[in-house]
């Protein structure tokens, strides 16, 4: 059983899209590690949908 799921998670910013259809699934006891250039979306995640 998952701790975490997320299923086609999109968002733009400016009309340009940074992520389109992600998903992920974190278990109980897990650690993620979001990884990506400059501008690529990951702290936009954290603050979303966090």
């Amino acid at each position: 059983m998952s701790y975490l799921d997320v299923n086609n998670l999109s968002f733009k910013y400016q009309e340009k899209p940074i992520f389109d259809g992600a998903e992920m699934r974190l278990f109980e006891g897990e650690h993620m590690v979001i990884v990506g250039p400059n501008g690529s979306g990951k702290t936009t995640l954290l603050k979303r949908y966090s």
